[in-house]
């Protein structure tokens, strides 16, 4: 288990690869540091793709206000079976291009019935390829307004028997 609630800077190894590879549970509270997790990646994009051993990963109070772009931020987490993200400012975000994409075990998503979509215009894959994600009622109520790109969100979601749940409006 990583926990993650203070400024890392000075423990964080200058590499590309995250210090917290092989963790299986991540709990970040009250963190407002990204670039610091990673020291060359400025965003959340990509920065837990491929963390194959990762099964749970909670985020309470994370400040990512300023990020635009999550596009794969758990990109083929294989093993990643459950997702808490509780308080987050998505209001800036563009991009959530295969935020889960390849997620195979994925199963539960709570806290994403919060998020703010306003600024977004881009979900492409979003969800591709989470073939055990049986429910999407968390994203029932999304102001979906301004994206423009849904292109293969739910793609491969073979596990999904029920999407009528989504009153989705496009303009």
């Amino acid at each position: 288990v990583l926990y993650i609630s203070e400024d890392l800077s000075k423990q964080v190894k200058s590499s590309n690869s995250c210090y917290c590879d092989n963790a299986e549970v991540i709990i970040i509270q009250n963190y407002s540091r990204v670039s610091q997790l990673r020291p060359f990646r400025k965003t959340l994009k990509s920065l837990f793709s491929g963390m194959n051993s990762l099964i749970a990963f909670y985020a309470i109070n994370w400040d990512i206000s300023k990020e635009i772009d999550v596009h794969n931020m758990f990109f083929k987490c294989y093993s990643l079976e459950y997702v808490f993200l509780e308080n987050w400012d998505t209001s800036n975000v563009e991009n959530f291009w295969g935020m889960f994409a390849d997620c195979c075990s994925l199963k539960t998503l709570d806290g994403l019935e919060n998020f703010d979509l306003s600024s977004t215009v881009n979900m492409e894959s979003m969800f591709e390829s989470c073939i055990s994600l049986e429910d999407v009622s968390f994203a029932s109520n999304w102001d979906m307004s301004n994206v423009e790109n849904i292109f293969e969100m739910f793609r491969d979601c073979y596990s999904l028997r029920d999407v009528s749940c989504l009153n989705w409006n496009f303009d």
